[in-house]
């Protein structure tokens, strides 16, 4: 049996030899595409781990967490119309503070403040009250939130918006500038 060979063209001879440039780029782009790959994988290692960690956590110091969300409630249970008195409103605070201590003892914050500048990493506004205002405050915290070592764990669902002064001062200056028309019943704009 023959086979025929077939000349397509000019044949090439051996490739040109690489220059010490070319072969030091080619190292570089290599490299390059190694430590991209390395840091995305290290990344997902760093959240998994994360994640991880903060199950642990959160089955660790469960019996602590469900008790300080009872008490959270409980406490949220005898404010309002029915004022405590200061007795009692005083062991609250005792109790409080020993909650608030024995949370610290494992590295761990409630998230419960009023009045506070609201911040998206550690709140969660489940109402906004002045969609307008430019720094909505924590005027209510519907459930708390924790935090250990800086990390949230779980966000406080808050209700936010401008503080009652601010509030009633930005109703003052609106009607200085809108006024009703007593034919139609609709606010216009002065001129």
């Amino acid at each position: 049996m023959q086979f025929k060979s077939f000349d397509f063209g000019e044949r090439m001879e051996n490739p040109p030899e690489p220059t010490p440039d070319e072969e030091i780029l080619e190292e570089l782009r290599v490299l390059k595409k190694l430590s991209r790959k390395q840091g995305l994988l290290m990344e997902k290692l760093r959240e998994e781990f994360l994640e991880q960690s903060t199950r642990k956590l959160n089955l660790d110091h469960a019996p602590l967490l469900t008790f300080a969300d009872a008490f959270f409630y409980l406490d949220r249970s005898f404010q309002g119309p029915a004022e405590l008195s200061p007795e009692r409103r005083q062991a609250f605070e005792m109790v409080w503070q020993t909650l608030d201590e024995a949370l610290a003892v494992v590295e761990i914050l409630m998230i419960r403040e009023i009045g506070v500048t609201f911040d998206e990493r550690l709140h969660e506004a489940v109402a906004n009250l002045s969609p307008e205002g430019k720094e909505p405050q924590v005027l209510d915290v519907i459930q708390p939130g924790y935090a250990h070592n800086g990390r949230v764990l779980k966000a406080a669902r808050v209700v936010v918006g401008l503080p009652a002064a601010e509030m009633l001062e930005q109703c003052d200056n609106e009607s200085e500038i809108m006024e009703e028309t007593e034919t139609d019943g609709v606010y216009h704009l002065r001129n």
